[in-house]
């Protein structure tokens, strides 16, 4: 280490290798649980000895089965035995970097289970598979490294950009960095990302602006600010601050920072179609187009938004305004035709449970009385899907997948030639572990054993429900 004198002398021939802490972590840091208060965990300064290091693993091995076996209010699946056929991935790095579709030059790779995965939502969603880049209906997703936050983060990208009239172009452009030996070597193609300009007629055209209800997890604001999306409450209390559609908000003057929920905060979670309605339409009539996000299965109170009822109730109001179809122009003679809205479904927690519900109840409805709302790609307007595969499938780490279709993506995709896959997903590495995982899980499970799986489950919430009833 230097010592002071060292510093102010200029003499820097003995760099400091680590820095030295100002003070102890134990007395700044959060508390350890009392069962553990004694681990040590330090490491670089504190540097544990292989003895101590054992026992750190061991007391935190046995801290967290005690908590995997007592803990409850978070919806994660801790029923799992991976420890046996997954153990040997653990010593390698699997990577799935670029496209889900295009194997690319890292083999180390798990895309051929992958695709399985992706397949096999697909089938349960009710989207056309498998993926075909050549046809447009067929579905495109990916496998996340995050769980649906990721996903939801990636959709409110693409709907931001396929909204906002962005489009991805190979262009043949001069290249200033090389001398030239033939007149081909002159131009070389480059991926360019290019604006429409806006139409005279409307000048809100690429301005998108997102609806969310108030029992929507908390990570869609985070995204917003992110993403940089206007919510429907910014761009209302910005431009039109008296003018709110619902008729208690315009009392006070002001809009409300999410779509209400029916009966308010206190109610069962299921965003306010009524309420959604009017705020849609006040914007769709002024030329914005329309994002929206659904919850299936929401975080703190398990809310299925009735996602058919509101398209039933939005979509003519996309039609009257011409957002079902429009043209998006980028230079005279090259323009495609997209939708002036986007709608999400967050299925981190509903969209693989439900389908084996349906399932259970087409074949008892007497047992099974009911069903979820139809939520998936039966829909047409829907866009895009998200689902945590640590919830209801089962995963040592939070994992889950992305779905939407191929006409939906900015087209073409970046290409980084030394990955030789296109960079099509949120990331650029993406976990290839999370697709071993999840295909593992489901292998072992026939739709049958999945009926089985969901009737249980739902014998045990009721059971739950009944007897936290009673003591209250």
């Amino acid at each position: 280490m230097r010592s002071p004198d060292e510093s102010k002398s200029g003499n820097t021939s003995q760099v400091p290798r680590i820095t030295e802490p100002v003070q102890d972590p134990k007395h700044v840091y959060p508390p350890p649980p009392p069962f553990l208060k004694d681990v040590h965990y330090g490491l670089g300064y504190y540097p544990p000895t292989e003895e101590v290091r054992k026992v750190t693993l061991e007391k935190t091995l046995t801290y967290l089965k005690l908590q995997q076996s007592n803990f409850l209010g978070y919806q994660v699946n801790q029923k799992m035995d991976y420890e046996h056929d997954i153990a040997p991935y653990l010593n390698m790095h699997v990577n799935n970097v670029g496209d889900s579709f295009v194997d690319g030059g890292l083999t180390t790779n798990s895309k051929l289970m992958e695709r399985a995965v992706l397949d096999y939502y697909a089938s349960l969603w009710n989207a056309k598979w498998p993926h075909d880049k050549r046809d447009g209906e067929t579905y495109w997703g990916f496998s996340l490294t995050m769980g649906s936050t990721e996903a939801n983060m990636y959709a409110m990208w693409n709907a931001r950009d396929y909204l906002d009239g962005k489009v991805l172009l190979w262009e043949e452009t001069p290249d200033r960095h090389i001398i030239p030996s033939t007149a081909a070597d002159l131009l070389r193609p480059r991926l360019v990302l290019r604006q429409a300009p806006l139409p005279m007629c409307n000048p809100n055209a690429y301005t998108p602006v997102a609806f969310y209800s108030e029992d929507t997890h908390y990570s869609f604001a985070k995204a917003m600010r992110l993403i940089a999306i206007k919510t429907f409450y910014e761009l209302g209390m910005e431009r039109y601050p008296k003018d709110c559609p619902l008729p208690e908000w315009r009392a006070k003057g002001r809009w409300p920072e999410e779509v209400p929920s029916e009966g308010g905060g206190g109610g069962e979670g299921m965003i306010d179609i009524t309420a959604l309605k009017a705020l849609v339409e006040f914007f769709a009539a002024k030329g914005y187009p329309i994002l929206v996000s659904f919850n299936y299965g929401s975080t703190f109170k398990g809310a299925y938004d009735n996602v058919q009822e509101a398209g039933k109730q939005l979509m003519p109001i996309m039609k009257r305004y011409h957002l079902d179809e429009r043209l998006v122009e980028y230079s005279p003679g090259l323009f495609d035709k997209r939708t002036g809205f986007w709608i999400h479904v967050d299925g981190a927690l509903g969209a693989a449970y439900m389908p084996f519900i349906e399932m259970a109840h087409e074949r008892d409805p007497k047992l099974i009385p009911e069903t979820g709302p139809v939520f998936d790609f039966l829909l047409p307007f829907v866009h895009s899907i998200s689902m945590s595969g640590h919830k209801w499938v089962g995963s040592p780490m939070p994992c889950g997948i992305f779905m939407s279709k191929t006409k939906y993506q900015l087209s073409p995709p970046s290409r980084p030639e030394y990955v030789g896959s296109p960079d099509t997903t949120f990331a650029g590495s993406r976990n290839g572990l999370s697709p071993i995982i999840l295909w593992h899980q489901l292998s072992q499970l026939s739709n049958e054993d999945q009926m089985k799986k969901a009737k249980a489950n739902e014998a045990m919430a009721q059971y739950a429900y009944h007897k936290l009833r009673g003591l209250e």
